[in-house]
């Protein structure tokens, strides 16, 4: 191999003069580079990268989300990991704090460059610039990793299609040797966001994958079952999928295969609170998935239709040794400040199904309206988010609104119930929001998530604008938009709400909930609360509702529109073909297909 060292990238160049043409950009790799050579702290627990995300190349390599994907695995100090295709350092970080020997190998020096400049304070961790298919490997590997890299391998590898993917995963299997793992992750090409009108992530193009369209020489992406069989045909004969939600990109919560099967664990209701994204930035949604997950998990589609995969394969190693014995998912929270971040795990602990929350860093924490007193642990608690009744109430053609205030009286007469003597509520009530209540079999409810408590008193009115805002905000699809007909404004959405609950607000009590939200977002997420909150939200309160939810209500309008666009032309082309079958040229050309038949027995028409 002839590699030198390029001491100003901080890189081994394995094959000088190579060109590589994967690339996000000129100018958002010039970006990131600057951001993350300018930056002090690089950690895993960096609050300044974050920070720096304006854009989707820049959230991908940023986000403190890319971490999740690996958190379930137990990764020992010392593993010799090889890592194929670094991109710009975010899984090689978390490798590296973990205490792994990493070797981080990636195609574009420009990026190796990045990856370096993002572990340059980790002595554990090394990076090559090289092309995985000329890669000579010295000794095998506890773990490989190909993270977004296997689809890839038309583009590099000899051959075409699969006979590329194969080659790919021989030279995995080379490197892993016979006791090692490779990790993929990976899209799937029947992904149920694919099905909902987003574009293949690759190509930009909706129903690429769906309708099998890849190029020999293009990127694809496999179904569950073709992969695994690929992986098999490569000599990894023992395989385990993981199912990570929304994606594998911004991993919010990772599903075993175990916990598909469990009796207990709502997969549908676990998967139904992650809403897909279309990286091609398109807003046509034809369906809600938040309520197809649990009816998918009831007839045993989630792992078939999740929209990535996390996959463990060994030739003769177990690959359940990677995780806990015990584990069935995990659910991380969203992009919070390092010191409050946490992760969920479910457990299966004999008969019990438990949640056990860790804290993923810890540290101090500012101070604020909120205090955060996360439980180590507690049951799993069976039954339907209250919230999901909203999911489905948004689609009524008439009495959204009407069926909305039913809905927000049984969650009122809830809090209600809890009021102590001087009217207030429990100041652990904080989160109190329906999709935070299960409504049990019974019919009783229970607040699950109680990790927040308030310093100030706890009304009613205000937790119940907590619980307005949250159903907005989370649902992704809001059907015709009948929910929001009479409203000129989302004030006096707001305002119609409270009055038809008997709560008419005072003038500048809505203002004052607005700017409590501000000071508690500011505290615990900085990047989205704040005055600039407030000031958004109140200035959206004095527009449409359709206006200020453009993105949610929007995407149900245009598939509607879409529908019935593609109504209207195959009625035209139906008329057009009535008017063909009855024209005298098309009798005529029968009747000269019939004779020619006749000439010419192989002909048809």
């Amino acid at each position: 191999m002839n590699a030198r060292f390029d001491p100003e990238r901080r890189i081994w160049v394995l094959n000088p003069g190579e060109t590589f043409a994967y690339t996000d950009g000129q100018d958002a790799e010039a970006y990131l580079a600057r951001v993350l050579e300018d930056a002090t702290d690089l950690s895993c627990a960096s609050e300044e990268l974050p920070a720096a995300i304006r854009d989707w190349p820049s959230e991908y390599h940023l986000s403190p989300l890319r971490a999740n994907l690996l958190r379930p695995l137990r990764l020992d100090e010392g593993l010799r990991v090889l890592e194929v295709g670094s991109g710009c350092g975010a899984i090689t970080r978390y490798l590296g704090e973990a205490g792994c020997q990493v070797f981080a190998l990636e195609g574009s020096s420009a990026r190796a460059g990045m990856t370096a400049a993002r572990c340059r304070d980790l002595e554990n961790v090394t990076v090559q610039s090289g092309n995985f298919a000329r890669y000579e490997v010295a000794g095998s590997f506890d773990l490989v990793t190909l993270v977004g890299v296997l689809e890839y391998a038309p583009t590099s590898f000899p051959g075409t299609g699969m006979e590329a993917v194969q080659a790919c995963l021989r030279k995995a299997r080379e490197a892993t040797g016979p006791a090692g793992t490779l990790l993929i992750a990976i899209e799937n090409r029947l992904g149920l966001k694919y099905f909902n009108g987003c574009a293949e992530d690759h190509t930009g193009r909706r129903f690429e994958s769906i309708n099998d369209l890849y190029l020999p020489q293009s990127c694809r992406t496999f179904g569950r079952q073709e992969l695994e069989r690929e992986l098999h045909a490569a000599g990894f004969a023992n395989v385990r999928f993981l199912f990570p939600f929304p994606d594998y990109k911004l991993p919010r919560m990772l599903i075993s295969e175990t916990a598909l099967a469990d009796p207990e664990l709502d997969v549908g209701a676990l998967a139904a609170n992650y809403v897909s994204r279309d990286y091609a930035g398109g807003e046509v949604r034809f369906f809600d998935e938040s309520l197809a997950w649990p009816m998918l998990a009831r007839n045993q589609l989630v792992g078939d239709l999740a929209n990535a995969f996390l996959v463990l394969a060994s030739p003769q190693g177990d690959t359940g040794a990677w995780l806990e014995s015990d584990w069935l998912a995990s659910s991380f929270c969203g992009p919070r400040r390092a010191c409050y971040r946490t992760e969920n795990r479910f457990r299966r602990s004999g008969n019990a199904l438990r949640v056990s929350k860790r804290l993923l860093f810890g540290g101090p924490a500012p101070d604020g309206p909120l205090e955060f007193t996360p439980p180590a642990e507690t049951e799993y608690a069976a039954g339907t988010s209250l919230g999901r009744r909203f999911n489905r109430l948004a689609f009524h053609p008439q009495d959204a609104f009407p069926l909305y205030l039913e809905y927000l009286r049984d969650y009122v007469r809830y809090l209600e119930h809890e009021l102590d003597d001087a009217g207030l509520l429990p100041r652990d009530f904080i989160d109190c929001v329906p999709a935070n209540l299960v409504v049990r079999e019974d019919g009783s409810y229970e607040l699950i998530d109680r990790e927040w408590r308030a310093r100030e008193p706890l009304e009613t009115d205000y937790l119940l604008f907590r619980a307005i805002t949250n159903d907005l905000l989370r649902v992704s699809y809001l059907g015709t938009g009948a929910l929001f007909d009479g409203s000129t404004s989302l004030r006096d959405f707001f305002d119609r709400v409270f009055s038809g609950l008997g709560k008419a607000l005072a003038p500048g009590r809505l203002d004052e909930f607005v700017d409590r939200e501000g000071r508690l977002l500011e505290q615990v997420a900085p990047a989205w609360g704040g005055p600039g909150y407030a000031e958004l939200l109140r200035a959206g309160l004095e527009r449409s509702p359709r206006e200020v939810l453009g993105t949610l209500w929007q995407a149900g309008s245009a598939a509607a529109a879409e529908v019935q666009r593609l109504q209207v032309r195959a009625e035209r082309a139906e008329a057009a073909y009535a008017q063909v079958l009855n024209s005298r040229s098309f009798r005529f050309g029968r009747r000269l297909a019939g004779l020619a038949r006749r000439i010419w027995p192989g002909h048809t028409d």
